[in-house]
């Protein structure tokens, strides 16, 4: 995989929010019969990063909507003080990430969007620096 081979990449991925402005949760949302949050998980999937999903309130929903299959492949932390913002759940994940890392990458889960491509080109420039 283009830029993962000799790094460690952790993606932290927030998914604590309250969902005010688009109640209930539009992480549980459906695009092509899979949820939103699934969709941003799965793009970073390929290029072998360790992801780090950070819930918060709607931990069990957002657990239980996840196939198995996806979450073999990710830790899955609350963040129980999800009502602090977005750092915190930032910080949970940054103290979550098991062993040494090379990078952080953050990814918010409502970006069901990013193309493979895009991620390809961040990994490139952090091989050439």
């Amino acid at each position: 995989m283009v830029g993962t081979n000799f790094m460690k990449i952790s993606m932290i991925i927030p998914a604590a929010g309250l969902s005010r402005r688009h109640p209930p949760n539009k992480l549980l949302d459906k695009i092509d019969d899979k949820t939103v949050i699934e969709h941003t998980i799965e793009s970073y999937l390929n290029h072998h990063f360790e992801i780090l999903l950070i819930t918060g309130h709607d931990n069990k929903i957002m657990t239980e909507a996840i196939p198995l299959s996806i979450k073999k492949q990710i830790i899955i932390i609350k963040n129980n003080q999800y009502q602090d913002g977005l750092s915190e759940s930032i910080k949970k994940g940054v103290v979550s990430v098991q062993g040494d890392c090379d990078y952080f990458g953050f990814s918010l889960g409502d970006k069901p969007f990013i193309r493979k491509e895009t991620i390809d080109t961040i990994l490139n420039k952090l091989e050439i620096e």
